[in-house]
C-alpha cells in the first residue's frame, strides 16, 4: 500500500524530465534550422531555453500521465489506493495543471516571443535549390546551367527558412511529419476549450477522463509490453479520432441534421464531441471490466494462462 504514494511522485518527476527534454529539443531544433553555412548561429541557446520550457509543460503533463499508465503495468500494482491518485492526478492535470500552464503561456509570450529567423545565405557556396545549381556570391546570386554551360547572374526569392545545404539533415519522415501535426493540432485543440466556454472546459475534463480510463488495459493481458503497446495503440487513437473525426468538419452534416430535427442540445458545438467521447469512455470502461475478468481467471489458473 505505501507503494501507492509512488504514483504522484513519479508523475511529477516524468514531468520535469519531459519538460527539461523538450526544451532541449526545442532548442536545438532552432538552432539547427538557424544554421547558416560558414557562419555562427545567430540564436542565443538560453533564451531557446528558457521558451522550450514554458512550450514543452502542456505536452510534458499528458505525456507524464500516459506514463503513469506505463508505471502502473510495470510494477502491476493493484491497490485502490493507486487507481485513486492516479484519476485524481489524471483529472486535475487535464482540469487544473493545463490551464494553468496556458495562463503561464499567455502571460509569457512578451518575455520570451518566438525566434526570428535571420535569411540572408553566406556567400562562397554553391546550393542546390529546386530547379537548379546556384552559387552565393559575395553580392549577386549565379544560376548554373548545367546543360548549356552558361551562369546567369539571378534573384533567388528566400522564403525557405532553411539553408539548402542544411535542409536535408532536417528532414524528417512523412509519418513523423503527419504525427507531430496530429498533436500540434491537439494541443491548439485543447488550449481554444480551455479558453472558450464552460462547456468546453468540461469537454476537455471528458477528454482527460476518458484519456485516464487507459489504465483499464493495466491487465488487458499477462504480457505486459502488449499491454503498453495497446495504451499507446488507444492514446494515438483517441488524439487522431478528436483532431480528425470528432472536431473537423467530417461532422457538420450529422450536426445540420440534428438541428433540422430540433435534437435536445444539438445548437450547442460541443454536444457531438460530449456524446462521441462519452461514448468512448464507455468502450474502455467494458474494455477495462473485461481485462480484469480475464486477470481473474488467470490468477485461478482457468483460463487465459499465457494470454
Amino acid at each position: 500500500m505505501k507503494c501507492s504514494w509512488l504514483v504522484p511522485i513519479v508523475f511529477f518527476v516524468f514531468c520535469i524530465i519531459f519538460v527539461i527534454f523538450g526544451a532541449i529539443t526545442y532548442a536545438l531544433y532552432f538552432e539547427a534550422v538557424a544554421l547558416n553555412s560558414g557562419t555562427n548561429s545567430h540564436l542565443v541557446f538560453g533564451d531557446l531555453f528558457f521558451r522550450g520550457l514554458i512550450v514543452s509543460m502542456p505536452y510534458a503533463i499528458i505525456i507524464a500521465c500516459l506514463f503513469m499508465v506505463f508505471y502502473l503495468i510495470k510494477t502491476g500494482f493493484s491497490y485502490f489506493l493507486a487507481y485513486l491518485l492516479y484519476f485524481l492526478i489524471s483529472l486535475a492535470s487535464w482540469s487544473v495543471f493545463l490551464p494553468f500552464v496556458y495562463n503561464i503561456q499567455k502571460q509569457t509570450q512578451n518575455l520570451f516571443p518566438v525566434p526570428k529567423l535571420e535569411r540572408e545565405l553566406s556567400s562562397g557556396y554553391f546550393r542546390n535549390i529546386d530547379d537548379g545549381l546556384y552559387y552565393y556570391a559575395e553580392n549577386s546570386v549565379l544560376f548554373i546551367d548545367e546543360q548549356e554551360d552558361k551562369n546567369n547572374s539571378v534573384y533567388v526569392n528566400e522564403n525557405d527558412i532553411v539553408d539548402p545545404l542544411i535542409k536535408p539533415s532536417l528532414r524528417i519522415s512523412a509519418f513523423t511529419k503527419h504525427m507531430y501535426n496530429s498533436f500540434y493540432k491537439f494541443y491548439n485543440l485543447i488550449k481554444e476549450l480551455i479558453t472558450e466556454s464552460l462547456s468546453s472546459y468540461f469537454l476537455v475534463i471528458l477528454l482527460g477522463f476518458v484519456f485516464s480510463l487507459l489504465i483499464g488495459f493495466q491487465f488487458f493481458t499477462s504480457w505486459k509490453l502488449l499491454n503498453v503497446f495497446l495504451v499507446c495503440f488507444f492514446f494515438l487513437t483517441i488524439i487522431f479520432f478528436n483532431v480528425h473525426i470528432v472536431f473537423s468538419d467530417l461532422l457538420n452534416p450529422f450536426q445540420e441534421y440534428l438541428i433540422r430535427k430540433n435534437f435536445v442540445f444539438s445548437q450547442s458545438k460541443n454536444f457531438l464531441p460530449f456524446v462521441i467521447n462519452g461514448f468512448l469512455g464507455l468502450i474502455f470502461i467494458v474494455l477495462g471490466m473485461i481485462g480484469l475478468i480475464r486477470k481473474k481467471r488467470r490468477n485461478s489458473g482457468n483460463a487465459y494462462e499465457n494470454f
